[in-house]
């Protein structure tokens, strides 16, 4: 008999989503860590010459 049904155990799925999203969520931060400086000079570059500075309080 197989043990593998059409109806998926809730257990299972909830861990198999929960390992998925946090596999993501790692891969996501630790790409944002090698990225953070570029990110920030992207953004400096960015909002350096923009004349929203004076209304963001951006210095």
């Amino acid at each position: 008999s197989s043990t593998r049904t059409n109806r998926v155990c809730p257990c299972h799925l909830i861990i198999n989503l929960k390992f998925i999203f946090y596999e993501h969520l790692e891969y996501n931060l630790r790409t944002a860590k090698r990225k953070k400086i570029d990110r920030e000079e992207t953004l400096d570059l960015v909002f350096k010459d923009s004349p929203l500075n004076m209304d963001l309080g951006v210095s």
